[in-house]
């Protein structure tokens, strides 16, 4: 494929040239504040352990969710449940669902769901290799990218063009175009893929962090097969569980992870306006503490957080800030967090329009 060479280091390019990268596309925070607390529609994937969210059941032997929601608030998740690849919608009223590659349950390791600028479903997921599938008037349709992957994440460009962040012993990405799929190599090593697209001024900029064995490194390029740079964002040999958010107008990038020794913790990390760098503690910090799952959503220049912990008991847990301090909700405490479980516990975290909040997640028995 033709793709240049990646920019190595592991010191942070020269701020000024970064700054003022973003600076062109950044644009003035929101005042609005998003309504993530309600969910009134018990259809809906959004959890409760109070009267402040809702649970749904969608699935009895389910894992690896992702969800997408259109500009008409209608909910797209990918999963893995006991028909193989499972692709559900709501549009409103009522649940779909399509099996979209038939495959035992323990067959698909990974997936991720993104939608085109059309609103069109589109997934990648770890079936037997790295698929691609796609929905058209005339059905679902396959594609094979490569022959494995571990952790897969998808983002489709304002263009239509999709790309593929996914982890094979290596870190590498993927993007298809009329002759096909182009692959490249970021890392000889990595896990914990996240991927973001920008989508203004540069179509097809991309942002990816991944962890390494000193903590989260993060890789971004200016244009489409472009030439990449990277470098050491987070020095954290604990750091696990990461999760990224396009942010300052879908270009500058926010990033939550675990430091999962000693006393774990959650962590927010990012540069705000004034390019000064923020590291903050969201929560733990206790010796009772421990991480999972988690996943980072931006809304109105905000960060959100939904993640598994454990401190008074397993939970699933929502955190976001009001007055520049973190606040933290119980979504759910009947969820399963022993290392014994089978299923890992997995959870997605996204915002309609209107700023409303939906969570989908597997609560460690294979519920979703």
């Amino acid at each position: 494929s033709a793709w240049p060479g990646v920019a190595q280091g592991n010191t942070p390019p020269a701020q000024p040239e970064l700054k003022d990268f973003l600076e062109k596309r950044l644009h003035e925070i929101s005042d609005v504040e998003p309504n993530h607390l309600r969910q009134d529609d018990s259809n809906q994937p959004a959890a409760s352990s109070d009267s402040m969210w809702t649970i749904a059941t969608l699935a009895r032997q389910a894992a690896h969710p992702s969800i997408a929601v259109d500009v008409a608030s209608h909910l797209h998740l990918s999963f893995a449940s006991a028909t193989g690849l499972t692709y559900a919608y709501f549009d409103g009223t009522t649940w779909q669902y399509t099996t979209v590659e038939s495959a035992p349950f323990d067959s698909v390791i990974a997936t991720a769901i993104a939608l085109t600028p059309a609103g069109q479903p589109r997934i990648a997921y770890s079936l037997n290799g790295l698929k691609y599938a796609y929905l058209d008037q005339t059905g679902w349709h396959t594609e094979l990218i490569d022959t494995a992957a571990d952790t897969v994440d998808l983002a489709i460009d304002a263009g239509g063009t999709p790309h593929v962040g996914y982890n094979n012993s290596e870190i590498r990405l993927a993007d298809r175009d009329n002759a096909g799929w182009h692959i490249m190599t970021l890392d000889s090593s990595g896990q914990s893929v996240s991927l973001r697209t920008g989508n203004s001024l540069y179509i097809g900029n991309l942002h990816m962090t991944y962890i390494l064995p000193g903590g989260v490194e993060y890789a971004w390029n200016y244009a489409p097969r472009g030439e990449w740079h990277k470098y050491l964002y987070v020095s954290d040999p604990n750091a696990r569980y990461s999760s990224m958010a396009a942010f300052y107008n879908g270009e500058a990038m926010q990033l939550a992870y675990c430091s999962c020794a000693g006393n774990a913790s959650l962590h927010m990390d990012y540069w705000d306006y004034n390019d000064i760098h923020h590291n903050e503690v969201v929560d733990g910090g206790t010796p009772n503490w421990t991480g999972g799952d988690l996943s980072l959503a931006a809304y109105a220049d905000r960060q959100y957080i939904a993640y598994f912990a454990t401190d008074t008991g397993p939970h699933l847990k929502y955190a976001y800030k009001i007055n520049n301090i973190w606040t933290l909700e119980f979504i759910d405490d009947q969820v399963n967090l022993s290392p014994s479980t089978v299923i890992t516990p997995e959870v997605a975290l996204a915002f309609n329009t209107a700023g409303r909040a939906y969570t989908v997640y597997n609560d460690g028995d294979g519920v979703l």
